[in-house]
């Protein structure tokens, strides 16, 4: 009797838990179902958005007999998915073209798994993969009429360019460690310069050898509103580049046209695959943007099958079959003419919006809009400085606020490399001047949030006489994921040179507007 009547009683509870447990899963469907149909809309949405936007582009001028043109590429296979046709062009008519490869692209592990045929990742087995994506380069260019002599390799590591970008490793008493091929310095023997030290200055300093012995009258770079690292970082470092030499008083870096290419963006390009009857369009949230003018390079039937060719002969990349490849072989290719902006060089300068970012433009965008960045404001008063950035909606300690300042003038003594962040809670920032990095915590920054906006408040890092351009950018993190980034944005301060005034861009205009 007392055993069944125990048996009686403890029944109905076991069965509620039961009951309970699956109620609780069931919720957890429910809502992974609707958050995954949140992201299949927005993804759509932004899809149909680029697809139906149809950009008023100018027509590129075809390249000339003589022309010096060098083109920078982040890894292997960007020149040919950007400038495969131009290229072409550029070979035919007569003109000399250059190609720089930032790093050997020795990523992702699954390539050496496939091509390596082992699960045994080790540093020498990703250098021969980086060795193999050179090879891929070489045939693929010179399948465009293109020698091997006229490519160099710089050798950096893959995936950590922006990491150089950054103070905290620009000097070569800091370089960066590769994750893959374990090295702090090119561990591959045709690198331009030999035993390369992964560091900032020295990723500047062969661009700036390498401009200066070709004195191009066009270079071409990454656009730098590219969302992957590293391409955004690679246009960095030319654009700091040719405003250093152009300090300097060298007339090619003055005027040579720089021209963009853009690779990554959301569900971008649209449609994707190979669609030879359609026109690569730019982006709509950067055409609603205005801060490029575009340009379209028409191609021939016979230079697009031939670029459509070389993007298969990326075989690590799956190029023959891969659709977003694929995607770059239209009947155009686009390139971009970034505008600039000029900095004041006063005491008091009030706030001024200085970049424009779009918002709900990026996957990531939809289910982390407390980071997602509309717009930054820079002002100055006296010896601090204060960066306001603004958000779709109210941010909280759980999103990380960055930001970059890398500024340079007429000799190497005036770069200030300075990095300044807000992460759970507490502000610090990291200033490379003079030569020597200093450290600085929440006595020296402090940050507001009013509303939308965070607003960093700090010495002003620079001298009034030595610096005479920034490149600045701004991102936003959570759990070491990157939510939103805005464009690397150069402000020329003061005027420009006597005179000159640098080609394909507009006049100079500030925006004085508050947040």
């Amino acid at each position: 009797m007392t055993g069944s009547s125990c048996s009686k009683t403890s029944n109905p509870p076991l069965k509620t838990r039961k009951r309970w447990i699956w109620l609780l899963i069931g919720v957890l469907l429910l809502a992974a179902l609707i958050e995954v149909g949140r992201r299949l809309i927005l993804a759509n949405s932004i899809y149909r958005l680029n697809l139906r936007t149809q950009a008023p582009l100018k027509q590129m001028p075809p390249p000339k007999q003589g022309e010096k043109i060098v083109i920078f590429a982040p890894h292997p296979d960007d020149e040919t998915l950007g400038c495969g046709g131009l290229i072409q062009q550029a070979i035919q008519a007569g003109a000399h073209v250059k190609v720089v490869v930032a790093t050997n692209g020795e990523y992702p592990e699954i390539d050496v798994i496939i091509f390596e045929k082992t699960i045994k990742l080790t540093p020498q087995k990703f250098i021969r993969l980086g060795y193999m994506r050179q090879r891929e380069t070489l045939t693929a260019l010179r399948h465009f009429g293109l020698p091997s002599k006229n490519v160099i390799f710089l050798g950096y590591p893959n995936g950590n360019t922006y990491r150089m970008w950054l103070p905290g490793n620009w000097l070569p008493s800091n370089p960066v460690r590769s994750p893959r091929t374990r090295q702090t310095r090119s561990p591959y023997a045709n690198s331009f310069t030999p035993k390369a030290i992964y560091c900032g200055q020295s990723v500047l300093e062969d661009i700036e050898a390498i401009l200066m012995r070709e004195k191009p009258d066009i270079v071409i770079a990454p656009h730098p509103n590219d969302i992957h690292s590293g391409h955004w970082s690679v246009y960095a470092f030319t654009r700091y580049a040719l405003d250093e030499l152009a300090s300097q008083g060298h007339l090619f870096a003055q005027k040579c046209v720089v021209y963009t290419y853009l690779i990554h963006r959301s569900f971008w390009p649209a449609p994707r695959g190979f669609r030879p009857w359609v026109m690569l369009e730019p982006p709509a949230p950067l055409v609603k943007l205005n801060q490029t003018e575009w340009f379209a390079l028409p191609l021939t039937v016979a230079q697009m099958i031939d670029k459509r060719k070389a993007i298969g002969m990326y075989r690590t990349q799956f190029g023959a079959i891969d659709r977003l490849l694929q995607s770059f072989a239209k009947g155009n290719e686009l390139f971009g003419v970034v505008k600039l902006t000029t900095w004041p060089i006063h005491q008091k300068v009030p706030a001024a919006l200085v970049i424009k970012d779009p918002v709900g433009d990026l996957f990531t965008n939809g289910f982390k809009s407390r980071g997602d960045i509309a717009g930054v404001w820079l002002l100055r008063n006296n010896d601090r400085f204060s960066v306001k950035i603004k958000t779709r909606r109210p941010p909280t300690s759980k999103i990380n606020f960055h930001f970059s300042i890398n500024s340079g003038g007429i000799e190497s003594r005036d770069r200030v490399i300075a990095y300044y962040s807000w992460q759970k809670g507490q502000a610090s920032a990291l200033v490379l001047k003079d030569g020597r990095l200093r450290r600085y915590g929440s006595r020296s920054v402090a940050v507001d949030v009013v509303g939308n906006t965070v607003i960093f408040h700090a010495n002003w890092p620079l001298s009034d006489t030595r610096q005479t351009f920034l490149i600045i950018r701004a991102w936003t993190t959570s759990g070491g994921r990157v939510i939103d980034g805005t464009a690397v944005t150069r402000l020329w301060i003061g005027k420009l040179p006597p005179g000159i005034r640098l080609a394909g861009e507009e006049e100079p205009q500030t925006r004085s507007e508050a947040p």
